[in-house]
């Protein structure tokens, strides 16, 4: 049979405003957890990687997802590229806390030999308000698959495309909301608590660690020239 192959077209752009600030949703969204109420196909979250930008204001984490898939995936092309009940994928995750910027891309493992899924969602302060954080989730796909059977492929990309980003917003909506009843620890412009927590519990990172905000490295013995302005947080309360 011939090979017939819908080259990475796009898929329509999704996008949603969340009423919080970039640093409590880029928090929510590192903070995902498996089988969770509004996102139950979600089983597992493994981290798998990480690292900081040469200039100190980035860090690339990597996660293997496991999704349930079995009710997205059309039933005949199961038969090409599995059942989907452990459906995995890789997670790559790009904090720009100067910028204030994620960018999340998401491409899968299974069923890659004739199916090929990306998708990315960047995160960054709504033009409206910087208090408001713009969510944009853009998808690509790719299909070695015989003809007709390409069709199912196409619908299952639009699918996935979909459930994943309603997923995703009704998810991380519902954790916003339970961290917002607490005042935030994190400091526009710097690397976020929980990130550097995860470097500092590793050796490697012992000496390429990222500033830390304004009077966090002061020593006790050291009196100020000149009394300083205190770092600007943010109330989420």
């Amino acid at each position: 049979f011939p090979l017939w192959g819908s080259r990475m077209p796009s898929l329509k752009p999704l996008e949603h405003k969340h009423m919080r600030p970039w640093e409590t949703v880029a928090e929510a969204v590192w903070k995902r957890y498996p089988a969770a109420a509004r996102f139950p196909q979600r089983k597992e979250i493994t981290l798998t990687g990480k690292r900081i930008g040469p200039k100190l204001d980035t860090a690339v984490m990597e996660r293997t997802i496991v999704y349930d898939y079995s009710d997205v995936i059309p039933l005949f092309l199961k038969t090409f590229v599995g059942g989907g009940e452990s459906w995995e994928t890789h997670e790559k995750l790009t904090f720009e806390w100067r910028t204030r910027r994620l960018e999340v891309e998401v491409t899968n493992e299974t069923g890659r030999g004739q199916y090929r899924y990306t998708e990315k969602t960047l995160f960054t302060p709504h033009p409206e308000s910087e208090l408001y954080t713009m969510v944009r989730q853009t998808g690509f796909y790719e299909t070695d698959l015989i003809f007709g059977v390409d069709q199912l492929g196409v619908q299952f990309a639009e699918d996935t495309h979909q459930l994943n980003f309603t997923h995703n917003r009704d998810a991380d909506t519902s954790l916003i909301e339970e961290m917002a009843r607490g005042a935030s620890k994190e400091v526009i412009g710097y690397c976020p608590t929980y990130l550097r927590q995860l470097f500092q519990q590793d050796p490697a990172f012992a000496k390429t660690m990222p500033p830390l905000p304004p009077n966090k490295d002061a020593t006790k013995s050291k009196a100020p020239d000149a009394p300083k302005s205190e770092p600007m947080k943010l109330d989420l309360a």
